[in-house]
């Protein structure tokens, strides 16, 4: 019998990582839009003195933040401080491959102008060094609408050794009602 005495281990490597994207909600005047910002730990360490700003956009206001931890459960997640257009968070220590998804809620102006850009970012720093600062932060550009406006996203994702699982949502982001909408997704078998 022989018996594996030997290890491997590789140097600290801090990674923290953000992701943002838009959620759902009218991108439109006087309207409430919705993003989501998920953090994590990309890296083989514990993370440590983590801190979160979000910078709003022109035109938008401030309303809610809550945690999304999955099947509809939601709680509050007020930012620490709002340091004029930008929230902050102090989110302490994050341990090895930990995520965390939660959602804003922004108030776009009344005198919002359609066509006006909305562009709203994201970034994570650490106390630690990281040697991948480019998925530190991350922004979302939309557009102000006016009249009709649908969006359609789609992704996938991979789960056990044969399925894979097809998400599309179908969002009105306008200021108008749209009624029959048809949506076709076609795909390769191949």
């Amino acid at each position: 019998m022989h018996i594996n005495d030997w290890t491997y281990s590789r140097p600290p490597r801090p990674d923290s990582g953000v992701n943002k994207w838009w959620g759902h909600g009218s991108l439109a005047a006087d309207s409430e839009a919705n993003y989501w910002i998920e953090y994590r730990n990309d890296g083989n360490v514990p993370l440590h003195g983590l801190v979160l700003t979000d910078t709003l956009p022109a035109g938008t206001t401030f309303i809610t933040s809550v945690l999304h931890y999955g099947w509809g459960i939601q709680v509050p997640f007020p930012p620490t401080r709002i340091v004029g257009g930008q929230l902050v968070w102090d989110l302490g220590d994050l341990d090895v491959n930990a995520r965390q998804q939660f959602m804003l809620r922004l108030r776009v102006d009344s005198d919002a102008r359609p066509g006006a850009l909305l562009s709203n970012c994201a970034a994570l720093a650490s106390s630690d060094f990281e040697d991948n600062p480019y998925n530190n932060t991350e922004c979302v550009d939309e557009i102000v609408a006016a009249g009709p406006n649908m969006r359609v996203t789609k992704d996938a994702w991979w789960e056990e050794p044969h399925r894979i699982h097809y998400r599309a949502r179908v969002s009105n982001i306008g200021t108008t009602e749209e009624y029959s909408v048809v949506v076709t997704d076609t795909f390769r078998l191949t």
